[in-house]
């Protein structure tokens, strides 16, 4: 990677604002994080991406993407796949500003609320039932500290909150880095409410850690006895 184009593009989220002529879509976000390494990853709406890549002054070279394997409505699949080409072979990209552009797409830098003080925790929430979230659902999302196996978890931030979209639902927590303590352990969990009942929730580990990155999938399952 050129040391002139490392700088403004490396370790930071860009999110699609433009793909071949026209604004992206409301809908799950699309992002890519170029890291230092020679790898990226990110979101192509729909599903998670890894692999590698290679930047040059003025071009990037894809190697092959290790993708998740979840389906979302039509529109949200066919950005994901005008987005999979642009993240394909050999690209044009420049960094001009606060825009970057690979291909047809262009990105921009979100803001860093992260000043240090911070832990940023994101992903996407999600469920295998082939069932629409019903109008009034309520997705939240809590990070926890589950240091003590004989006493309940306590809350350090939780975001709660109706999706606009179908599952997978994007979510972000800002959560203070005072809150961490060194040998603490620390997990993320998520659960969708219905009407005011507990519809699914997550019933796996999700650990997150004050030095990040802290992007997770949380699979949540059917409560029992929920209405659709």
């Amino acid at each position: 990677m050129t040391s002139e184009i490392e700088s403004p593009l490396i370790e930071r989220t860009w999110r699609l604002i433009e793909i071949d002529g026209e604004s992206a879509p409301d809908g799950p976000p699309v992002e890519i994080v170029f890291e230092a390494d020679d790898r990226v990853h990110g979101m192509a709406g729909v599903n998670r991406f890894t692999g590698s890549c290679r930047v040059g002054g003025d071009f990037v070279e894809f190697g092959p993407l290790a993708m998740t394997l979840m389906a979302g409505l039509p529109e949200a699949m066919a950005l994901e796949q005008a987005v999979l080409r642009v993240l394909s072979g050999r690209q044009p990209l420049t960094v001009t500003g606060e825009t970057l552009t690979v291909g047809t797409a262009h990105f921009t830098p979100l803001d860093p609320s992260d000043d240090g003080e911070s832990v940023i925790v994101s992903g996407t929430v999600f469920y295998r039932e082939r069932i629409a979230l019903s109008p009034g659902a309520v997705v939240v999302v809590q990070v926890l500290d589950t240091s003590r196996a004989d006493a309940p978890s306590t809350t350090l931030a939780e975001t709660r909150f109706e999706p606009e979209t179908q599952v997978p639902v994007r979510f972000t927590l800002t959560v203070p880095r005072s809150a961490f303590s060194a040998s603490g352990r620390f997990a993320v969990a998520a659960r969708i409410e219905v009407d005011g009942s507990l519809a699914w929730v997550s019933d796996s580990h999700h650990a997150v850690t004050p030095d990040g990155p802290n992007e997770v999938e949380i699979l949540v399952r059917r409560a029992g006895g929920a209405g659709g």
